[in-house]
């Protein structure tokens, strides 16, 4: 949904000073935009940091909890019906944080140190939020917005302000503020919001996702906006370049215009490449699938006209739950997937959960590194009657589909070995109970660690099939968390010595007859992708979104060239080199 590429009539809006100006920021959701600005202010809650009574207070906060408790569930099932479940999910986990008996136990040190509650539950928001931000892992950086956010909840409720107080626009315009919590972006009307700019810059916390999830374009990090911005001025916003401007001339107005004339033609030729393959100018075949998250999302992969699914992440399916769904919940989750493909291949992995991913409703061991952690295949080797449970599922519902099974992050010939001698106990038993299992159940493994990468000879003489994780095996390879500012500089799936796995791994799965496949951001990319055709590689799986530019792009270029360029690439000393090398090429070869 791209409401930006709309042309707008926005002539008799002028900026408070006449000028225009251009703030700089990070792109949070791809797209343009252009409307008047409506400046949207969370209400001030007005707490008084005075003492209070603990057992009053005490009382007080488990009447605001049940009240926090019936609003967050208003706005779950509100969620539900705008994104898909995977995304609502953020609202079913902060119910869980209400409860949460670390937070409880914050606030409760702090209402018996003498703080009003309201007061506690601030106190302790900001800094169990701070904690996470401060944490290595991604994954609970990712939360401490939510922490903040029911934090919020709580002392509106404490303090008798409600959430939704800020007012709406009355039409479509470009919502300006400090900051939006998921909260925030649950309760806006789509249809009325062309585009949005936040003074924080939080493009990697949920709230971003679900304004990604809703099409908006985006710009976060812009400092100084609310206070530069005039309600009703006009506004354009490159979600892409993470540019704002204020009361855009014509000049920039018309630059505007040909980008969205630009983008809808390009919609259109997109559209016209749903039932192509994706072909070389020189007959080379390259799959292109779809990752998918949630049941919600298989209706995408039939709009884009994918070739089949690359990767289905079934730990998702738990995440509206107190635990993993049991094993008819996922044996209909299952048939539902392969059924609604028809025919298509289907690589369904098996939870990729851990310490790095903890499953709703399982306790798990804190871990010091958990990307280094219990996580991935080594989780469901030790979580073996889970496993045993999913397996069964999908072997059950196997009959109904294309299926392969993928298990994730495969470190050692062990690890797979061992995964598919369960996966063979399994279908025994199914057998043996007189219950129809498919004879043509791909099994197969991510290559996401190192170590995989070069043992792919042995694995691929034992699996049908390979998929390259990119966005781990970079990590992993240049021991780079992309999302740790001081290192991610050092984060490239362009440097030489990822390239130079990725043509072992492809290599290794050539000679032995093994389909390799690649579902990392590498095979979405407009660079990395050229490397991908020239290594080898059989398919390329991207989000929905990303499936028709790539296929559009895999018909514009030769396989030859390509196999020239990674050769070229593989041999470079530096990711630098090798961005200049595809940079030149594509400019000299006019390649999309």
């Amino acid at each position: 949904m791209e409401r930006a590429e709309e042309t707008v009539n926005i002539s008799d809006q002028t900026s408070h000073d006449g000028g225009m100006k251009v703030f700089r920021g990070n792109g949070i959701s791809a797209g343009l935009a252009l409307g008047p600005a409506f400046i949207m202010e969370k209400p001030a809650l007005p707490i008084e940091h005075v003492p209070g009574d603990p057992a009053a207070e005490t009382e007080r906060l488990k009447e605001a909890v049940r009240m926090a408790e019936d609003q967050l569930q208003a706005v779950l099932r509100q969620a539900r019906e705008r994104f898909a479940r995977r995304d609502a999910a953020v609202f079913e986990a902060q119910l869980l944080m209400l409860h949460d008996q670390l937070f409880a136990e914050e606030i409760a040190a702090r209402i018996a140190d003498g703080m009003n509650a309201a007061a506690a539950v601030q106190q302790a928001g900001y800094d169990l939020a701070d904690r996470f931000f401060a944490m290595d892992n991604a994954y609970f950086r990712e939360w401490a917005e939510d922490v903040l956010d029911v934090a919020y909840r709580l002392c509106c409720c404490l303090t008798g302000t409600e959430m939704t107080e800020s007012e709406q626009p009355a039409g479509a315009a470009v919502i300006i503020a400090r900051h939006l919590a998921p909260s925030d972006i649950a309760v806006l009307d789509p249809a009325g919001i062309k585009g949005i700019i936040t003074e924080a810059d939080n493009h990697a916390g949920h709230s971003a996702v679900l304004i990604r999830a809703l099409g908006i374009p985006a710009v976060g990090g812009v400092k100084g906006i609310v206070k530069a911005a005039v309600n009703g001025e006009a506004v354009l916003v490159d979600g892409d370049a993470g540019t704002v401007i204020l009361n855009p001339d014509g000049q920039a107005r018309s630059r505007w215009q040909a980008a969205a004339e630009d983008r809808r033609r390009i919609r259109e030729e997109l559209a016209g490449l749903k039932h192509l393959p994706a072909v070389t100018l020189d007959g080379k075949r390259v799959d292109t699938a779809v990752n998918l998250s949630s049941l919600q999302e298989l209706a995408g992969a039939a709009e884009c006209g994918a070739d089949g699914i690359g990767l289905f992440r079934t730990e998702f399916l738990g995440l509206d739950s107190r635990g993993f769904p049991d094993e008819e919940e996922q044996f209909e989750a299952y048939c539902r997937i392969l059924k609604a493909m028809n025919g298509r291949r289907t690589v369904i992995r098996t939870m990729d959960a851990g310490a790095d991913k903890p499953l709703p409703g399982m306790a798990s061991a804190a871990e010091a590194n958990p990307a280094l952690g219990l996580r991935g295949l080594r989780f469901s080797l030790q979580e073996e009657r889970l496993f045993r449970t999913q397996l069964k599922a999908l072997l059950r519902a196997s009959v109904y589909g294309k299926l392969a099974i993928m298990f994730p992050m495969v470190t050692t010939v062990g690890e797979f070995r061992r995964a598919k001698q369960i996966l063979l106990e399994e279908k025994e038993k199914l057998q043996k109970a007189g219950i129809p299992v498919s004879d043509s159940v791909e099994t197969g493994l991510m290559i996401e660690v190192p170590a995989a990468a070069v043992m792919a000879d042995v694995l691929a003489a034992e699996a049908d099939f390979f998929s390259i994780g990119t966005n781990d095996l970079v990590q992993y390879t240049l021991a780079s968390d992309r999302l740790n500012t001081r290192v991610a500089g050092l984060y490239g799936a362009l440097e030489p010595a990822v390239l130079r796995l990725i043509r072992i791994t492809v290599d290794a799965a050539r000679a032995k007859g093994c389909r390799c496949a690649v579902c990392g951001e590498m095979a979405a990319d407009a660079e990395g992708m050229m490397l991908l055709i020239g290594l080898g590689a059989d398919e390329l799986s991207v989000s929905p979104h990303d499936l028709l530019r790539i296929r559009r792009q895999v018909r514009s270029v030769s396989a030859a060239d390509m196999r020239k360029l990674a050769e070229q690439a593989c041999s470079a000393d530096s990711g630098e080199e090798v961005h200049e090398l595809l940079s030149g090429y594509r400019n000299n070869s006019c390649i999309i």
